[in-house]
Protein backbone atom coordinates (compact mmCIF):
# COMPACT_ATOMS: atom_id res chain seq x y z
CA UNK A 1 0.00 0.00 0.00
CA UNK A 2 2.46 2.64 0.49
CA UNK A 3 4.34 1.77 -2.34
CA UNK A 4 1.06 2.58 -4.42
CA UNK A 5 0.67 5.33 -2.19
CA UNK A 6 3.73 6.98 -3.15
CA UNK A 7 3.55 5.95 -7.08
CA UNK A 8 0.27 8.07 -7.20
CA UNK A 9 1.80 10.98 -5.21
CA UNK A 10 4.32 10.94 -8.13
CA UNK A 11 1.64 10.75 -10.95
CA UNK A 12 0.01 13.92 -9.29
CA UNK A 13 3.30 15.78 -9.06
CA UNK A 14 4.29 15.11 -12.53
CA UNK A 15 0.62 16.24 -13.78
CA UNK A 16 0.65 19.74 -12.16
CA UNK A 17 4.15 20.31 -12.90
CA UNK A 18 2.38 20.61 -16.91
CA UNK A 19 4.91 18.46 -18.91
CA UNK A 20 2.83 16.80 -21.14
CA UNK A 21 2.89 13.07 -22.33
CA UNK A 22 1.75 9.59 -20.21
CA UNK A 23 3.14 8.01 -17.06
CA UNK A 24 4.17 4.59 -17.09
CA UNK A 25 4.69 2.94 -13.57
CA UNK A 26 6.06 0.16 -12.75
CA UNK A 27 5.23 -1.90 -9.29
CA UNK A 28 6.01 -5.00 -8.14
CA UNK A 29 3.00 -7.05 -8.60
CA UNK A 30 -0.59 -7.31 -9.41
CA UNK A 31 -1.99 -6.20 -6.52
CA UNK A 32 0.13 -2.82 -6.02
CA UNK A 33 -0.98 -2.60 -9.83
CA UNK A 34 -4.86 -2.65 -8.38
CA UNK A 35 -4.21 -0.88 -5.48
CA UNK A 36 -2.58 2.13 -7.12
CA UNK A 37 -5.15 2.01 -9.82
CA UNK A 38 -8.05 2.37 -7.11
CA UNK A 39 -6.34 5.00 -5.03
CA UNK A 40 -5.76 6.92 -8.82
CA UNK A 41 -9.55 6.46 -9.73
CA UNK A 42 -10.66 8.09 -6.38
CA UNK A 43 -8.83 10.87 -6.46
CA UNK A 44 -10.30 11.18 -10.17
CA UNK A 45 -13.34 11.04 -8.71
CA UNK A 46 -13.22 13.62 -6.54
CA UNK A 47 -12.29 16.00 -9.50
CA UNK A 48 -14.30 15.29 -12.30
CA UNK A 49 -11.43 13.39 -13.60
CA UNK A 50 -9.22 16.05 -14.04
CA UNK A 51 -5.77 17.10 -12.54
CA UNK A 52 -4.57 20.94 -13.29
CA UNK A 53 -7.28 21.17 -15.82
CA UNK A 54 -6.40 17.85 -17.62
CA UNK A 55 -8.60 14.85 -18.12
CA UNK A 56 -7.09 11.90 -16.97
CA UNK A 57 -7.59 8.71 -17.03
CA UNK A 58 -5.73 5.53 -15.77
CA UNK A 59 -4.79 1.84 -16.43
CA UNK A 60 -3.78 -1.11 -14.87
CA UNK A 61 -1.58 -3.63 -16.48
CA UNK A 62 -0.41 -7.31 -15.56
CA UNK A 63 -0.03 -10.43 -17.14
CA UNK A 64 -3.29 -12.07 -15.83
CA UNK A 65 -5.38 -9.15 -17.86
CA UNK A 66 -7.58 -9.95 -20.71
CA UNK A 67 -6.87 -9.09 -23.59
CA UNK A 68 -9.75 -6.61 -24.31
CA UNK A 69 -8.25 -4.77 -21.33
CA UNK A 70 -4.62 -4.79 -22.44
CA UNK A 71 -6.02 -3.15 -25.77
CA UNK A 72 -7.61 -0.29 -23.83
CA UNK A 73 -3.82 0.70 -22.70
CA UNK A 74 -2.50 0.92 -26.20
CA UNK A 75 -5.04 3.37 -27.46
CA UNK A 76 -4.37 6.75 -28.38
CA UNK A 77 -5.08 9.29 -26.39
CA UNK A 78 -7.40 11.21 -28.83
CA UNK A 79 -9.16 7.43 -29.48
CA UNK A 80 -9.50 7.91 -25.30
CA UNK A 81 -10.89 11.47 -25.26
CA UNK A 82 -8.60 12.86 -22.78
CA UNK A 83 -5.56 14.63 -22.22
CA UNK A 84 -3.10 12.37 -20.58
CA UNK A 85 -3.18 8.30 -19.40
CA UNK A 86 -1.43 6.93 -16.63
CA UNK A 87 -0.03 2.90 -16.78
CA UNK A 88 0.32 1.32 -13.83
CA UNK A 89 1.95 -1.95 -15.03
CA UNK A 90 4.21 -4.87 -13.68
CA UNK A 91 7.55 -5.79 -15.33
CA UNK A 92 5.39 -6.95 -18.44
CA UNK A 93 5.49 -3.81 -19.20
CA UNK A 94 9.40 -3.88 -20.22
CA UNK A 95 9.63 -5.82 -22.82
CA UNK A 96 6.26 -8.00 -23.95
CA UNK A 97 4.25 -4.86 -24.35
CA UNK A 98 4.90 -1.50 -26.35
CA UNK A 99 3.21 1.83 -25.75
CA UNK A 100 3.42 4.42 -27.49
CA UNK A 101 3.04 7.96 -26.27
CA UNK A 102 4.87 7.64 -22.87
CA UNK A 103 6.83 10.53 -21.75
CA UNK A 104 7.65 9.78 -17.97
CA UNK A 105 8.53 6.46 -16.27
CA UNK A 106 8.11 5.97 -12.45
CA UNK A 107 10.06 2.75 -11.44
CA UNK A 108 9.37 1.43 -7.58
CA UNK A 109 12.76 -0.68 -8.24
CA UNK A 110 10.65 -3.86 -7.01
CA UNK A 111 9.37 -6.85 -8.95
CA UNK A 112 8.34 -10.22 -8.14
CA UNK A 113 10.15 -13.20 -9.34
CA UNK A 114 9.77 -16.87 -8.76
CA UNK A 115 12.22 -18.28 -6.61
CA UNK A 116 12.26 -21.42 -4.33
CA UNK A 117 11.87 -20.55 -0.60
CA UNK A 118 14.76 -22.03 1.23
CA UNK A 119 12.37 -22.53 4.30
CA UNK A 120 9.23 -24.29 2.64
CA UNK A 121 10.76 -26.35 -0.16
CA UNK A 122 8.32 -24.51 -2.65
CA UNK A 123 8.37 -22.62 -5.09
CA UNK A 124 7.09 -18.92 -4.55
CA UNK A 125 6.70 -15.27 -5.24
CA UNK A 126 9.13 -13.06 -3.85
CA UNK A 127 9.85 -9.46 -4.02
CA UNK A 128 13.27 -8.12 -4.33
CA UNK A 129 15.15 -5.25 -6.10
CA UNK A 130 14.50 -5.32 -10.06
CA UNK A 131 18.88 -5.94 -11.63
CA UNK A 132 20.51 -3.15 -13.22
CA UNK A 133 19.66 -4.49 -16.48
CA UNK A 134 15.89 -3.96 -15.92
CA UNK A 135 16.85 -0.40 -14.83
CA UNK A 136 18.25 -0.25 -18.41
CA UNK A 137 15.23 -1.50 -19.96
CA UNK A 138 12.63 0.01 -17.89
CA UNK A 139 14.25 3.60 -18.49
CA UNK A 140 14.19 3.03 -22.47
CA UNK A 141 10.53 3.03 -22.34
CA UNK A 142 9.94 6.90 -21.89
CA UNK A 143 10.41 8.68 -24.46
CA UNK A 144 11.27 6.66 -27.14
CA UNK A 145 10.59 8.93 -29.86
CA UNK A 146 11.24 12.55 -28.35
CA UNK A 147 12.94 13.26 -24.80
CA UNK A 148 11.57 11.66 -21.81
CA UNK A 149 12.05 11.25 -17.97
CA UNK A 150 12.89 8.63 -15.69
CA UNK A 151 11.80 9.04 -12.24
CA UNK A 152 13.03 6.40 -9.37
CA UNK A 153 11.16 5.60 -6.06
CA UNK A 154 13.86 4.31 -4.83
CA UNK A 155 17.41 5.51 -3.13
CA UNK A 156 21.24 4.95 -4.25
CA UNK A 157 21.57 3.01 -1.15
CA UNK A 158 18.72 0.29 -2.48
CA UNK A 159 20.30 0.76 -6.07
CA UNK A 160 23.36 -0.41 -4.91
CA UNK A 161 21.61 -3.95 -3.74
CA UNK A 162 20.67 -4.06 -7.48
CA UNK A 163 22.59 -7.51 -9.46
CA UNK A 164 23.59 -6.68 -12.82
CA UNK A 165 21.90 -9.66 -13.97
CA UNK A 166 18.97 -11.82 -13.14
CA UNK A 167 20.65 -15.24 -11.82
CA UNK A 168 19.41 -18.17 -14.50
CA UNK A 169 15.82 -20.14 -13.92
CA UNK A 170 17.65 -23.15 -12.61
CA UNK A 171 19.38 -21.84 -10.11
CA UNK A 172 16.28 -20.36 -8.34
CA UNK A 173 13.40 -22.74 -9.22
CA UNK A 174 12.59 -26.16 -8.24
CA UNK A 175 14.47 -29.09 -9.99
CA UNK A 176 12.04 -32.23 -9.23
CA UNK A 177 10.59 -31.94 -12.37
CA UNK A 178 13.75 -30.76 -15.26
CA UNK A 179 16.09 -34.06 -12.83
CA UNK A 180 13.48 -36.59 -14.25
CA UNK A 181 12.76 -35.57 -17.27
CA UNK A 182 16.42 -35.33 -18.05
CA UNK A 183 16.83 -38.63 -16.46
CA UNK A 184 14.14 -40.53 -18.12
CA UNK A 185 13.66 -39.09 -21.33
CA UNK A 186 17.59 -37.90 -22.13
CA UNK A 187 19.60 -40.45 -20.11
CA UNK A 188 21.42 -37.52 -18.77
CA UNK A 189 22.20 -37.02 -14.67
CA UNK A 190 21.55 -33.14 -15.24
CA UNK A 191 24.19 -32.06 -12.59
CA UNK A 192 26.99 -33.99 -13.96
CA UNK A 193 26.62 -32.06 -17.24
CA UNK A 194 28.37 -28.95 -18.20
CA UNK A 195 26.64 -25.54 -17.45
CA UNK A 196 27.67 -21.90 -16.99
CA UNK A 197 25.68 -21.56 -14.04
CA UNK A 198 25.66 -25.08 -12.46
CA UNK A 199 22.32 -25.58 -9.94
CA UNK A 200 22.82 -25.38 -6.48
CA UNK A 201 23.84 -28.59 -4.05
CA UNK A 202 21.14 -27.63 -2.08
CA UNK A 203 18.73 -27.67 -4.59
CA UNK A 204 19.34 -30.78 -6.10
CA UNK A 205 19.47 -32.79 -2.81
CA UNK A 206 15.86 -31.38 -2.05
CA UNK A 207 14.88 -32.30 -5.60
CA UNK A 208 16.26 -35.95 -5.50
CA UNK A 209 14.92 -36.26 -1.55
CA UNK A 210 10.86 -35.13 -3.14
CA UNK A 211 11.83 -37.84 -6.60
CA UNK A 212 12.65 -40.38 -4.16
CA UNK A 213 9.22 -39.54 -1.92
CA UNK A 214 7.59 -39.94 -4.73
CA UNK A 215 8.81 -43.34 -5.91
CA UNK A 216 9.68 -41.62 -9.17
CA UNK A 217 13.99 -42.92 -8.89
CA UNK A 218 15.60 -45.56 -6.78
CA UNK A 219 16.91 -44.63 -3.72
CA UNK A 220 20.42 -42.84 -3.94
CA UNK A 221 23.57 -44.32 -2.55
CA UNK A 222 26.50 -42.02 -1.87
CA UNK A 223 27.52 -40.12 -5.05
CA UNK A 224 25.77 -43.11 -7.07
CA UNK A 225 23.45 -41.40 -10.19
CA UNK A 226 19.65 -42.41 -9.38
CA UNK A 227 18.11 -44.62 -12.36
CA UNK A 228 13.71 -44.44 -12.87
CA UNK A 229 11.26 -46.78 -11.51
CA UNK A 230 8.51 -47.56 -14.01
CA UNK A 231 6.08 -45.15 -11.88
CA UNK A 232 8.86 -42.32 -12.76
CA UNK A 233 9.26 -43.21 -16.31
CA UNK A 234 5.66 -42.49 -16.78
CA UNK A 235 5.17 -39.29 -14.80
CA UNK A 236 7.82 -37.72 -17.29
CA UNK A 237 5.88 -38.80 -20.40
CA UNK A 238 2.89 -36.91 -18.58
CA UNK A 239 2.17 -33.43 -19.82
CA UNK A 240 2.30 -31.91 -15.94
CA UNK A 241 5.13 -29.49 -14.71
CA UNK A 242 4.84 -30.75 -11.17
CA UNK A 243 6.24 -34.55 -10.71
CA UNK A 244 3.77 -34.35 -7.46
CA UNK A 245 0.69 -34.04 -9.95
CA UNK A 246 2.40 -36.69 -11.85
CA UNK A 247 2.13 -38.91 -8.78
CA UNK A 248 -1.26 -38.16 -7.56
CA UNK A 249 -3.27 -38.66 -11.26
CA UNK A 250 -0.75 -42.37 -11.22
CA UNK A 251 -1.83 -43.26 -7.69
CA UNK A 252 -5.78 -42.39 -8.38
CA UNK A 253 -5.66 -44.41 -11.71
CA UNK A 254 -5.53 -47.13 -8.92
CA UNK A 255 -8.43 -49.70 -8.74
CA UNK A 256 -9.05 -48.88 -5.47
CA UNK A 257 -9.40 -44.97 -5.80
CA UNK A 258 -10.67 -45.10 -9.61
CA UNK A 259 -10.50 -41.16 -10.10
CA UNK A 260 -7.72 -40.49 -12.57
CA UNK A 261 -10.58 -38.60 -14.59
CA UNK A 262 -11.24 -36.06 -11.90
CA UNK A 263 -7.62 -35.69 -10.78
CA UNK A 264 -6.50 -35.12 -14.25
CA UNK A 265 -8.83 -31.85 -14.42
CA UNK A 266 -7.75 -31.11 -10.91
CA UNK A 267 -4.10 -31.58 -12.32
CA UNK A 268 -5.33 -29.60 -15.38
CA UNK A 269 -6.84 -26.60 -12.89
CA UNK A 270 -3.62 -26.68 -11.26
CA UNK A 271 -1.13 -26.83 -14.11
CA UNK A 272 -2.66 -22.93 -15.49
CA UNK A 273 -2.40 -21.40 -11.96
CA UNK A 274 -5.38 -20.15 -9.48
CA UNK A 275 -4.39 -16.98 -9.71
CA UNK A 276 -4.37 -16.34 -13.29
CA UNK A 277 -7.88 -17.90 -13.00
CA UNK A 278 -10.10 -15.66 -11.27
CA UNK A 279 -10.67 -12.15 -12.28
CA UNK A 280 -9.15 -10.40 -9.64
CA UNK A 281 -11.21 -7.14 -9.98
CA UNK A 282 -14.15 -9.53 -9.06
CA UNK A 283 -12.78 -10.96 -5.75
CA UNK A 284 -15.00 -9.13 -3.95
CA UNK A 285 -18.01 -10.83 -5.43
CA UNK A 286 -16.14 -13.98 -5.27
CA UNK A 287 -17.96 -15.71 -2.46
CA UNK A 288 -20.95 -15.01 -3.74
CA UNK A 289 -20.21 -16.09 -7.78
CA UNK A 290 -18.31 -19.42 -6.30
CA UNK A 291 -20.95 -20.38 -3.96
CA UNK A 292 -22.66 -23.07 -6.55
CA UNK A 293 -19.03 -24.66 -6.90
CA UNK A 294 -17.78 -24.49 -3.84
CA UNK A 295 -17.10 -27.44 -1.79
CA UNK A 296 -16.95 -28.39 1.75
CA UNK A 297 -14.12 -30.87 0.91
CA UNK A 298 -11.50 -28.45 -0.19
CA UNK A 299 -10.35 -25.91 -3.10
CA UNK A 300 -9.22 -28.89 -4.93
CA UNK A 301 -13.03 -29.93 -5.09
CA UNK A 302 -14.35 -26.38 -6.02
CA UNK A 303 -11.74 -26.41 -8.73
CA UNK A 304 -13.07 -29.86 -10.50
CA UNK A 305 -16.85 -28.72 -9.52
CA UNK A 306 -15.65 -25.75 -11.96
CA UNK A 307 -14.41 -27.75 -14.59
CA UNK A 308 -16.98 -30.22 -14.93
CA UNK A 309 -19.21 -27.37 -15.11
CA UNK A 310 -17.04 -25.66 -17.64
CA UNK A 311 -16.71 -28.95 -20.12
CA UNK A 312 -20.46 -29.41 -19.90
CA UNK A 313 -21.25 -25.79 -21.35
CA UNK A 314 -18.46 -26.16 -23.80
CA UNK A 315 -19.37 -29.79 -25.40
CA UNK A 316 -23.45 -29.43 -24.99
CA UNK A 317 -22.95 -25.71 -26.70
CA UNK A 318 -20.17 -26.23 -29.05
CA UNK A 319 -19.49 -23.74 -31.43
CA UNK A 320 -21.72 -20.93 -29.02
CA UNK A 321 -18.45 -18.67 -27.91
CA UNK A 322 -20.66 -16.15 -27.09
CA UNK A 323 -22.41 -18.47 -24.75
CA UNK A 324 -19.18 -19.79 -23.19
CA UNK A 325 -17.71 -16.05 -22.91
CA UNK A 326 -20.52 -14.84 -20.68
CA UNK A 327 -20.98 -17.78 -18.72
CA UNK A 328 -17.02 -17.11 -17.60
CA UNK A 329 -17.66 -13.45 -16.86
CA UNK A 330 -20.70 -14.29 -14.92
CA UNK A 331 -18.51 -16.64 -12.46
CA UNK A 332 -15.69 -14.01 -12.28
CA UNK A 333 -12.94 -16.42 -14.30
CA UNK A 334 -11.19 -15.52 -17.31
CA UNK A 335 -12.14 -17.51 -20.07
CA UNK A 336 -8.81 -17.83 -22.21
CA UNK A 337 -7.12 -19.49 -18.76
CA UNK A 338 -10.41 -22.23 -18.58
CA UNK A 339 -9.84 -22.75 -22.25
CA UNK A 340 -6.26 -23.31 -21.46
CA UNK A 341 -6.94 -26.02 -18.87
CA UNK A 342 -9.79 -27.56 -20.66
CA UNK A 343 -6.68 -28.16 -23.33
CA UNK A 344 -4.17 -29.28 -21.03
CA UNK A 345 -6.53 -31.95 -19.82
CA UNK A 346 -7.43 -33.52 -23.35
CA UNK A 347 -3.16 -33.38 -23.19
CA UNK A 348 -3.52 -34.87 -20.49
CA UNK A 349 -5.78 -37.63 -20.71
CA UNK A 350 -4.08 -38.39 -24.55
CA UNK A 351 -0.87 -39.11 -22.42
CA UNK A 352 -2.49 -41.12 -19.84
CA UNK A 353 -3.45 -43.37 -23.60
CA UNK A 354 -0.03 -43.55 -24.61
CA UNK A 355 1.49 -44.41 -21.08
CA UNK A 356 -1.34 -47.42 -20.74
CA UNK A 357 -2.40 -45.25 -17.45
CA UNK A 358 -5.81 -46.38 -16.77
CA UNK A 359 -8.98 -43.40 -17.15
CA UNK A 360 -11.28 -43.98 -14.24
CA UNK A 361 -14.20 -41.96 -12.95
CA UNK A 362 -16.14 -41.82 -10.05
CA UNK A 363 -19.79 -41.99 -10.20
CA UNK A 364 -20.45 -39.30 -8.50
CA UNK A 365 -19.04 -36.89 -11.29
CA UNK A 366 -20.23 -39.54 -13.94
CA UNK A 367 -21.92 -37.27 -16.94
Amino acid sequence: NECARVAVSACRMIVHCQHKGDILVFLAGQPDVLKAVDMMRYELSQSSCTISGERVVCFPLYGALSQGEQDKVRKSIEALKCDRKIIFATNIAETSVTIDGIKFVVDSGREKVVKLDPRTGWPSLQIQPVTRSSVKQRRGRAGRTSAGWYVPLYSGAFAEQMLPLRPPEICRCDLASPLLDVLCLVKEWLPELEMLDPPPKEAVRRAIDTLTYLEAINEVQGDSIPKPTPKGSQMARLPLSCPQSAAMLIRASKRDLATSEEVAAIAAMLEVGVDRLLKTKDRDRLEEKMCGHRDESGDHITLLNLFLEYRHHKEKKMGERNYIQHWCKRNGIQARVMESAYKVYQQIRQAMKRCNIPILSCPRYLP
